[in-house]
């Protein structure tokens, strides 16, 4: 076969991170589930891959006052990785039902603006995981949901925060007394 008759190889290219950020947006999303426990909202969104497989998104929003205070993110897994990987989610997340796209983005993006006002920024795998979201902008409806409690940001401890830095960052931006805090035995 002369060099003129030779067909191009097809270039495979490689998924991860950098794949996230530049095409995650533009995938379609096959799955939506929420688990909704007291102050703690925990999301998982699916999009999949040209090839079949599937990118997870993973996000936990403290409603009371942390915003975004967990998120991570799976590329590239295959179907039996998928199904292994939900069925974890599941046992970690005893009432992951599904949900509306929408719900799941007003309460991610409007734990993170809540959180922001108040002095705190959301978990640093965001920079990824973003992109496993739409964009925020007015294409997604805008559904209005409550953030803090009784009106005031209600801080609960967890087992890796650190209490002090974050009783700080309240005191500096919304003083004493215009904040709660709950301490939870681990």
């Amino acid at each position: 076969m002369s060099k003129k008759n030779k067909l191009p190889q097809q270039q495979v290219v490689p998924i991860g991170k950098n794949y996230v950020v530049k095409s995650g947006r533009s995938l379609p999303i096959i799955s939506c589930k929420m688990d909704e426990t007291e102050g703690l909202n925990s999301f998982v969104i699916t999009r999949q891959i040209p090839n079949g497989n599937f990118i997870v998104g993973m996000y936990m929003v403290d409603v009371y006052c942390l915003g975004l205070k967990n998120t991570t993110y799976r590329i590239n897994l295959n179907r039996e990785e998928y199904e292994d990987f939900m069925d974890e989610l599941g046992y970690s997340l005893s009432g992951l039902e599904d949900c509306d796209y929408a719900i799941a983005h007003n309460w991610i993006y409007g734990g993170i603006a809540y959180a922001e006002d108040l002095g705190f920024k959301p978990n640093a795998d965001f920079n990824i995981s973003k992109y496993i979201l739409e964009d925020d902008t007015e294409d997604i409806p805008l559904i209005e949901f409550e953030f803090g409690r009784e009106g005031k940001p209600l801080y609960v401890s967890g087992p890796f925060d650190d209490p002090s830095k974050i009783m700080a960052t309240l005191r500096r931006n919304v003083g004493e007394g215009n904040f709660n805090f709950m301490s939870q035995a681990f």
